[in-house]
């Protein structure tokens, strides 16, 4: 899924959204040889707001001009691990 960066979303969507974006495993079909994640990352900006029913809803930055009227982005960081029998 691509993650639209304009729709505010609640922040447990947001992350199995971006994790379901990363490749856990690639391989090459003619020499058999791949590669598997165990885990990865994530970096990103945010906007954030509480919604309705008052929890977290965050989405990503909508653009870059900054005008000094905005407020400034949140950072969000998690780390995914690959559990077993995954």
């Amino acid at each position: 899924m691509i993650y639209e960066k304009s729709t505010m979303k609640n922040i447990a969507d947001f992350l199995v959204d971006m994790s379901d974006d990363m490749p856990m495993a690639v391989a090459d079909e003619a020499t058999g040889e791949g590669l598997a994640v165990d885990g990865f990352e994530i970096s990103v900006p945010i906007e954030s707001s509480t919604d309705d029913i008052g929890e977290l809803a965050v989405s990503l930055p909508r653009g870059r001009l900054a005008t000094g009227f905005d407020l400034p982005h949140g950072k969000l960081t998690a780390t995914f691990i690959r559990g077993e029998g995954e």
